[in-house]
């Protein structure tokens, strides 16, 4: 949980001015434990602004994530149509 002092805005508009190293020391700092080493830098900004966020508001729900689940094998088996 992030502290009491800390706006979840104020950190996540900060990520931009970090290297690499300094989101794994934020990911340490706010979220604990290693930040996944193969994650290039704007992913891994943007994995941990998203967790951030879901700490701090709630993440998604148990029936958007099942939707999101059961849909990812059925869309991937059909070509884009433009």
């Amino acid at each position: 949980m992030l502290p009491l002092d800390a706006s979840v805005v104020s950190i996540m508009a900060s990520l931009d001015g970090h290297d690499l190293n300094g989101l794994r020391r934020q990911w340490r700092a706010h979220l604990g434990g290693e930040a996944p080493a193969h994650l290039p830098r704007w992913h891994l900004m943007r994995v941990l602004a998203y967790r951030l966020q879901a700490d701090a508001f709630g993440g998604l729900d148990k029936l958007i994530q099942r939707i999101l689940r059961s849909n990812k094998d059925e869309d991937a088996a059909v070509r884009f149509d433009r």
